[in-house]
């Protein structure tokens, strides 16, 4: 005889197996947005922002591969506590004849603060807000600058990916908190290129290399509101990534995911258990912004339009 519970298992099973065929269905259709013909705009018409503090080592690395994409600009933003690591970090960049880095304070550490210090000052029709662990590929930004041939596009991201340095690729040296790192991004990218296949939607906007468009991040209450969101009387000073994906939203304008493994971002991942800490703000993070998008702005009736 079945019983209840026996029925439920199977209940569950059913829909897990269901699930997988039609995460792998979908995922098929997910197409990478081709480079056009005649490109409305090319990578010199993007400005770089990286908002930042306590700098990691690898920051001068990175800098050479957004550099390498040729981009208009590179307007880093930090705080005066660590100004004088950021421009040690920059110097050897500076030093072999580039001028296109400017690095400049905000008053306090705030991602959100900051960011918007940059937006203020960049000159680029395209905004790329960068975090600083993010590693590019050479051909990166021309196809993160793909989508917005749509005019309608607002935003776009491509896949996330951790970066392993080659002497921890052994399994005797990697950690488990690593493994688990590479895991929790591989489904992000599948479960975000599903859903993009299935009807264009976009749960968020992942920071660690954000595109938008400047005349939407430069517009005054923007950056108003992003950086005076305030959640039980308290100031928020990360989430941007979700506040802009909200903004977007609201206001009417597509995103995208650009599938194309050139544009893939790597990122440093965590070597042991503060993973857990840092999983743990990105789920608040998400349920606060999940909240607010269902019942505050814009709300379940235009989300369901």
């Amino acid at each position: 005889m079945i019983t209840a519970a026996t029925a439920a298992i199977g209940a569950f099973w059913g829909w897990y197996f269901y699930d997988e065929y039609l995460t792998a269905r979908l995922a098929k259709k997910a197409k990478p947005v081709p480079l056009p013909r005649k490109p409305t705009y090319k990578t010199g018409d993007v400005s770089i922002v990286v908002a930042t503090i306590n700098t990691p080592d690898t920051f001068t690395d990175s800098l050479r591969l957004w550099l390498a994409n040729l981009p208009k600009e590179i307007i880093i933003v930090t705080i005066e506590r660590d100004l004088q690591r950021v421009v040690d970090l920059v110097q050897p960049v500076i030093a072999e004849g580039d001028n296109r880095i400017t690095v400049l304070t905000a008053d306090y550490a705030s991602k959100r603060a900051q960011m918007v210090v940059g937006i203020e000052q960049a000159k680029g029709k395209i905004l790329a807000c960068v975090d600083d662990d993010a590693f590019w590929s050479y051909a990166s930004l021309e196809h993160l600058i793909a989508p917005f041939e749509d005019p309608k596009v607002g935003g776009a991201v491509g896949k996330q990916s951790a970066h392993i340095p080659r002497k921890r690729r052994d399994p005797t040296v990697i950690t488990p908190w690593e493994v688990a790192s590479i895991k929790s991004l591989d489904n992000q990218n599948n479960n975000q290129a599903v859903r993009f296949a299935a009807d264009g939607s976009v749960f968020c906007l992942v920071g660690r290399t954000m595109m938008v468009r400047a005349d939407i991040a430069k517009d005054p209450k923007f950056t108003h509101a992003i950086k005076n969101e305030f959640l039980n009387g308290k100031r928020l000073n990360s989430g941007d990534d979700v506040f802009l994906t909200r903004w977007l939203l609201r206001k009417g304008w597509k995103m995208s995911i650009q599938n194309a493994p050139e544009a893939e971002i790597t990122t440093e991942v965590m070597r042991d258990s503060t993973l857990v800490l840092q999983m743990f703000r990105w789920q608040r993070s998400a349920f606060q912004s999940f909240w607010k998008t269902l019942f505050v702005e814009p709300g379940i009736s235009k989300i369901w339009k």
